[in-house]
């Protein structure tokens, strides 16, 4: 069910689906790649990223409480773009960059 561009799972206890807003963040993040991210420094794009990407992903989740996997999961959303971004899968020099 959708509610205030949030979607709820039908479960006993109150939860949020993130599949939603995950496929949201990386058509967003994957568009802002293709465009900017050959002709603009890392720093442009880690702006555009925060500015115009993650409101998209992290909208309305302060109504959800999140457990582990799920807040792993929107970690790896951002990580996966971040490697793509620097072309790197060493995850030290994504948390430094970060």
């Amino acid at each position: 069910m959708r509610y205030l561009d949030t979607n709820i799972k039908c479960s006993h206890t109150f939860q949020c689906s993130l599949d939603q807003p995950k496929c949201a963040f990386y058509r967003m993040a994957n568009g802002l790649f293709g465009k900017v991210a050959r002709t603009t420094s890392e720093d442009v794009v880690i702006q555009l990223l925060s500015n115009k990407c993650m409101p998209i992903l992290l909208y309305g989740l302060d109504v959800c409480c999140l457990n582990k996997t799920e807040l792993n999961s929107l970690d790896f959303a951002i990580n996966h773009f971040c490697m793509k971004l620097f072309s790197t899968c060493n995850m030290d020099i994504i948390k430094d960059c970060q």
